[in-house]
């Protein structure tokens, strides 16, 4: 699927430790790959995160895969602000 440039999402209730640990053993995450974890604490530290991630991804794009984790408070954050939404999806 990452081949064909598909968006794998795979969500968990555990640990982000435990969703990385998943990642590596379904191959979904490699070591080559360049991880970005949102887990801000508020919106504003989640979008700051994004914008960062989103420059980094922009910088290394075509070099070096990438993933974002993201933590389960996190993602509420994102789903309920619809300009932190727009920024991430």
């Amino acid at each position: 699927m990452r081949e064909a440039d598909i968006r794998v999402w795979v969500l968990t209730g555990d640990k982000i430790e435990t969703a990385i640990n998943i990642g590596f053993s379904c191959k979904l995450l490699t070591n080559e790959m360049q991880q970005y974890l949102i887990d801000g604490s508020n919106e504003s530290a989640v979008l700051d995160q994004i914008s960062e991630h989103r420059k980094n991804q922009i910088n290394t794009e075509g070099i070096t895969d990438s993933a974002t984790i993201v933590a389960g408070d996190s993602l509420f954050k994102i789903m309920a602000n619809e300009r932190i939404k727009e920024n991430f999806l």
